[in-house]
């Protein structure tokens, strides 16, 4: 009886992994570590079926088919991204840290290493289309492109502590977050 109960779980764990795991809400699957084991901290997506998204050691992997099968591309550093945005499916540019900025102009089949003029970390970036761009980050760094990338520009943000996020609705006008610190009043 034990080695029939044995059994038993045994095929019932087997089956389990291959199963999505789902969650309360209907649409939800468990992914992990599937194709990769790195941690994730940011994905954009420019249709329902195209997205990217980066993280840990260089991390980048890419979906055409609205997030069911994901492969892997090769970024070109083993820094930290933190941050990645697309305008179309061939046009997208990530940062992390130290500064780092990669650009791919044919959907992640090759990207480009940047210099950003900064080695503060970026934790994001928004383009507003293949020109328009801004990434912000560590000790208020707000750095901004019109030329794709080619040369980034500093801004001055009048913030020291870290800017966790920025979104851009059109070349012009934008918002970031942060972190705030110091005392309330």
């Amino acid at each position: 009886m034990k080695r029939l109960a044995c059994l038993f779980a045994i095929v019932l764990l087997a089956a389990l992994a291959q199963a999505p795991v789902s969650f309360a809400q209907s649409g939800w699957y468990w992914q992990n570590p599937i194709p990769q084991v790195n941690h994730l901290h940011a994905v954009s997506f420019t249709d329902a079926n195209n997205g990217t998204a980066v993280g840990d050691l260089g991390t980048i992997i890419h979906t055409t088919d609205g997030g069911l099968n994901w492969t892997n591309q090769f970024s070109g550093t083993d820094n930290q991204l933190y941050g990645v945005s697309f305008t179309d499916a061939n046009n997208g540019t990530a940062v992390g840290d130290s500064g780092t900025v990669i650009r791919t102009t044919n959907g992640g089949t090759r990207w480009v290493i940047q210099a950003s003029g900064t080695t503060n970390t970026l934790m994001a970036v928004s383009f507003t289309d293949a020109n328009n761009g801004t990434a912000v980050g560590d000790n208020g760094t707000i750095i901004r492109t019109t030329d794709g990338g080619a040369t980034w520009t500093k801004q001055t943000s009048g913030r020291v502590s870290r800017l966790n996020g920025v979104s851009f609705k059109d070349s012009l006008t934008g918002r970031v977050v942060g972190n705030t610190y110091g005392k309330g009043g």
